[in-house]
């Protein structure tokens, strides 16, 4: 008897304890919820820092026209995103852009590097991707990126067309541009319905974007940046990097991650938002330049006189008037 009756005393101050604990519970909640207190949020990551992944690269075998640099601790059986990488004008080597292929890779991501950007380079991509080489089964081609520095910022745009005629890019595709050279191979209409869920950054380097070191006409990217219909504005960005050492060959060599963040840090988060859909990312990546870079005459983009760049905005490559930027105000 004496038994039940300790058992009992001892549910009855349970229960009344657990009662007042979640009276006191609601109650601290109510307190919070009327003093505007919100819960505590994650920890922004810090974009154009390193990954934490080993890098390694490899030349494909037959012709070495293209070099991968991929992380050597991806999980076997496990798909991570591809980036294409369309290089300049005689840059033969990956070397000339090893920080930016190495910085890619180490954030988990393959990169397939195209030497010779203007000779074969949809051949020579697609080559490496065949099933001698063994890396299509490690890349999760529904997202993609394309990132091209000068001539090959010119293919860039076609690059991604190829790839997504092929059925690559369906959960997330992105271009960066590098200071192109023209837009090769496509017609305005192409560029004109490039697909919908494609986020671009276009960066321009030196003081208002003119650089002495480039000297190309920038109503060249200026007008491929105004064709692209199918992106909303709020998938895209025009950015001018005004660093000291920002000129032409800012995104070349192998240089201390901290030298290059006005490319890296928003190339890292267009990345994420891009491939894993971090909304804290967009930001970072497409609302740090201009949606509206010309602006009539008034934007962030300098244009000076036709003259006076050695290469003209008058070559007919995507059969419009390059130099006619009052045709996006009409």
């Amino acid at each position: 008897m004496y038994l039940l009756k300790l058992i009992f005393i001892t549910l009855t101050m349970f229960m009344l304890s657990a009662c007042a604990g979640g009276s006191t519970g609601q109650k601290n909640q109510e307190i919070a919820q009327n003093n505007d207190i919100e819960p505590m949020a994650e920890e922004e990551r810090l974009y154009g820092e390193g990954g934490g992944h080993p890098v390694s690269y490899r030349d494909e075998v037959d012709g070495k026209m293209t070099t991968v640099y991929y992380p050597t601790d991806i999980p076997a059986g496990m798909k991570v995103p591809v980036v294409f990488f369309a290089s300049g004008y005689k840059s033969y080597d990956s070397k000339d852009y090893e920080s930016l292929l190495t910085f890619i890779a180490s954030r988990g991501y393959y990169v397939i590097y195209a030497k010779h950007a203007w000779n074969n380079v949809f051949a020579n991509m697609d080559k490496i991707l065949d099933n001698k080489n063994g890396i299509l089964p490690k890349l999760d081609t529904t997202r993609i990126g394309v990132v091209g520095h000068s001539l090959g910022g010119g293919y860039s745009f076609n690059i991604l067309k190829h790839f997504s005629d092929k059925g690559y890019g369906i959960n997330g595709r992105f271009i960066m541009v590098l200071e192109g050279y023209y837009a090769y191979n496509l017609t305005k209409q192409e560029m004109q319905n490039l697909p919908s869920n494609t986020n671009v950054v276009m960066q321009q380097y030196g003081k208002g974007g003119n650089n002495i070191v480039n000297n190309t006409d920038p109503r060249i990217t200026l007008t491929e940046f105004y064709m692209l219909d199918s992106i909303a504005k709020s998938q895209k960005d025009w950015q001018i990097v005004e660093m000291d050492n920002a000129d032409h060959h800012y995104p070349t060599g192998n240089r201390p991650y901290s030298q290059m963040q006005g490319i890296l840090k928003p190339l890292d988060a267009l990345m994420e938002y891009t491939f894993k859909g971090t909304l804290s990312a967009h930001d970072v990546a497409l609302e740090v330049g201009s949606d509206d870079p010309y602006a009539e005459g008034n934007g962030i983009q300098v244009v000076n006189l036709i003259d006076n760049y050695d290469t003209k905005c008058d070559y007919d490559i995507l059969a419009i008037d390059y130099c006619d930027m009052e045709q996006w105000y009409d």
